[in-house]
């Protein structure tokens, strides 16, 4: 694989995930009772257990998107 290819599907990525990034945080933030609503018939969960685990994971997403996606894209797009 080149370094051209790895740069084009790093971008790729990035853009995939922050789309989905995105598209959850406002799902969140102006669907969240309709959210709340479908995971209470699956799990027993407080608005604020809700919250919390949902904000928890959101920014484990973002942190990993970093660190996986973004960063090596950004080194191979300005050192390469």
């Amino acid at each position: 694989m080149t370094l051209e290819i790895l740069t084009s599907l790093l971008a790729w990525c990035t853009l995939i995930n922050l789309v989905i990034l995105i598209v959850w945080w406002l799902v969140l933030a102006f669907g969240g009772a309709w959210m709340r609503g479908m995971h209470r018939k699956w799990f027993a969960l407080s608005d604020e257990s809700f919250a919390a685990v949902h904000y928890k994971v959101l920014v484990y997403f973002k942190l990993l998107w970093i660190v996986f996606n973004f960063t090596p894209y950004l080194a191979l797009r300005l050192f390469v």
